[in-house]
């Protein structure tokens, strides 16, 4: 056999031999750590209402209302050992997931998840040990929404909405409510948990709470902007 022969053979079986050690190999698998992003979205068509329930074990939770041709837009960013499930049919938009069991790491969990203002919208959200963020400014429908131990904030930043119901669950952790004012809200229930409860009715109609103003619960930071007089009584604290 020739010299060239020979190199020819060398290099064959050290091709084989890496194809055998790589067939042997484990397979790999991202880490725990490593962050995915998914994107969701579907058209508003004829859609005469919206219902949304979001439900959020541990993360950070934002969620705005948009005047643009899809019913909803969801972008989910997250470590792989969350796993979230995504599910919209008939108008109805489901978001939950399932937290991790393993403790101890540090773990990405994303929501952004934009609604269609055009139609009315039924929305229920649970940030549970998360934080979360929820500009309803236009919004029209109802809202329901429950803060566990993190951080929530609600804003209202102009006017134009017309809101039948609007339901606050604190929890452990604050949670803060402001341009009340610009909701248009028929009703609004408040119940306190032990965090800081901060309301702000500026805006619009600042001049006065909605006829249903109702609020309960032992927070240790009740507190309200204006007006200064309510169900709840006519003092800041009173609860």
């Amino acid at each position: 056999m020739t010299r060239t022969g020979w190199v020819a053979l060398a290099v064959t079986a050290a091709v084989a031999a890496l194809v055998v050690a790589a067939a042997n190999r484990a397979p790999f698998f991202a880490g725990p750590g490593e962050v995915r992003t998914t994107a969701y979205r579907a058209p508003v068509g004829d859609l005469s209402r919206l219902e949304v329930d979001l439900r959020m074990g541990a993360g950070t939770l934002t969620v705005r209302t948009t005047e643009g041709d899809p019913a909803y837009e969801a972008t989910i960013r997250q470590s792989q050992l969350f796993n979230t499930e995504v599910g919209f049919r008939d108008g109805r938009l489901r978001i939950f997931d399932r937290a991790p069991r393993r403790l101890g790491l540090s773990l990405t969990n994303e929501w952004m998840v934009a609604l269609n203002r055009r139609v009315p919208i039924d929305l229920e959200a649970s940030t549970g040990a998360g934080r979360g963020t929820f500009d309803l400014t236009g919004l029209s429908g109802s809202a329901e929404i429950s803060a566990g131990a993190g951080q929530v904030r609600v804003e209202f930043t102009a006017p134009g909405g017309v809101v039948k119901v609007l339901e606050f669950r604190g929890g452990v952790g604050k949670f803060e409510a402001v341009g009340l004012g610009n909701a248009g809200a028929e009703e609004i229930e408040v119940r306190a948990g032990v965090g800081g409860f901060h309301l702000d009715f500026s805006g619009e109609e600042s001049a006065a709470a909605p006829p249903g103003w109702r609020c309960a619960g032992a927070s240790a930071g009740w507190n309200w902007s204006s007006p200064p007089d309510s169900a709840c009584g006519s003092r800041r604290g009173a609860g």
